[in-house]
C-alpha cells in the first residue's frame, strides 16, 4: 500500500465536497389514486415542509420533537378514540441538506374512514402548531429525546455520521447537541411551532385499495 500510495500524483488543491441533495416537490401536490389489493386498504400519506426555520442544532432538536408529539396525538385520536386507523407513523426532521425542516406521516385506515381520518390528521396537526404542546407532551418526548441522545453517543454509527457531514458540509452537529435538547423550554418549543407552517408546502397522497380475485 505505501508503494502504491507513494506513487501517485500529489497536488494541492483541495479535494472538491460535493453533496447532491434530494429536494421534494414544493407547493400543493395532491395524488389520488387505486390499487388492486386481496385484502383492501387505504393508505394515507402526508408530507409537510418549509425553508423558514435556519439550519442550527436548536433548531433542528425542535424539528424533530414536532413529530413526536404528533404521533402521540394520532395514536390517541385517531387510533384509539377513533379507531379509524392502525399504529400511525410519524417522522420529522431537519434536512440539512436543503435547509428544510419535514414532517411526514403514513396512516392504513378503510374506505369508509379515510376522509374523515385525513381530515382529523392535518387538523391535529394544525391545531398542535398553533395552540402548543402540553407540559405532559413536551416531557415525555424530550425524555425520550436525551435517553435516546445517551445511547446514540455510545454507538460508533453517531459519530461516524455526524463527523461525515462535517466534513462535508462543515455542519458541527456534535457540540451543542446534548444542550440543545437539555436547555429546550415549553416556551421556546411552543413559540417555535407557532411559526414553522405557514400552509404553502403540502404534498398528499392517498392510495384507495379495491379488491382482486387470486386464482
Amino acid at each position: 500500500m505505501e508503494q502504491y500510495i507513494a506513487s501517485l500524483s500529489s497536488s494541492k488543491k483541495e479535494a472538491r465536497k460535493v453533496v447532491a441533495p434530494v429536494n421534494t416537490a414544493g407547493g400543493e401536490v395532491i395524488d389520488n389514486f387505486t390499487a388492486q389489493m386481496t385484502a383492501p386498504a387505504d393508505w394515507l400519506y402526508g408530507f409537510y415542509s418549509g425553508t423558514n426555520v435556519p439550519n442550527t442544532i436548536q433548531n433542528q432538536v425542535k424539528a424533530s420533537l414536532v413529530g413526536d408529539i404528533v404521533k402521540i396525538l394520532y395514536t390517541e385520536t385517531l387510533r384509539e378514540k377513533e379507531g379509524g386507523v392502525y399504529s400511525p407513523m410519524v417522522y420529522s426532521s431537519y434536512d440539512i441538506n436543503n435547509d428544510k425542516w419535514n414532517l411526514v406521516y403514513f396512516l392504513q385506515t378503510n374506505e369508509e374512514q379515510s376522509a374523515k381520518m385525513l381530515q382529523f390528521a392535518d387538523d391535529i396537526f394544525v391545531n398542535l402548531l398553533k395552540e402548543g404542546a402540553t407540559a405532559d407532551q413536551f416531557n415525555r418526548v424530550k425524555g425520550a429525546m436525551l435517553s435516546q441522545y445517551e445511547n446514540s453517543v455510545r454507538t460508533n454509527s453517531y459519530w461516524h455520521n455526524n463527523i461525515r457531514l462535517y466534513e462535508l458540509l462543515g455542519k458541527d452537529l456534535i457540540t451543542e447537541h446534548r444542550s440543545a435538547i437539555e436547555n429546550l423550554t415549553l416556551e421556546d418549543f411552543n413559540a417555535f411551532m407557532r411559526t414553522l407552517y405557514d400552509g404553502s408546502n403540502r404534498i398528499q397522497v392517498n392510495m384507495h385499495g379495491v379488491s382482486t380475485n387470486v386464482k
